[in-house]
């Protein structure tokens, strides 16, 4: 989502006949079809992980995640126990 409006020229995208499509979430049959792909193997959903962190390392993951390219997606895991 753009933070700061966007301009752009439409003459470019007329002479190739592209086609500019919004959208503000997915449905919920994307959410469902993503899911049969990751349960059926079709998409490894790990390799978007780029860390696994216990309860108490929260406020410092979301620190991390203020700042460009330092982390893509967590996964709290409750009963993980850090020192």
């Amino acid at each position: 989502m753009c933070q700061t409006p966007e301009t752009f020229e439409p003459a470019f995208g007329m002479t190739k006949q592209l086609s500019l499509e919004f959208s503000l979430a997915y449905s919920p049959k994307e959410f469902a079809d993503t899911l049969d792909d990751i349960a059926e193997g079709r998409i490894d959903a790990a390799a978007a992980l780029t860390s696994k962190i216990g309860l108490s390392e929260v406020p410092q993951a979301f620190a991390a995640l203020r700042k460009p390219a330092s982390l893509v997606k967590i996964m709290v895991e409750p009963a993980k126990f850090s020192g």
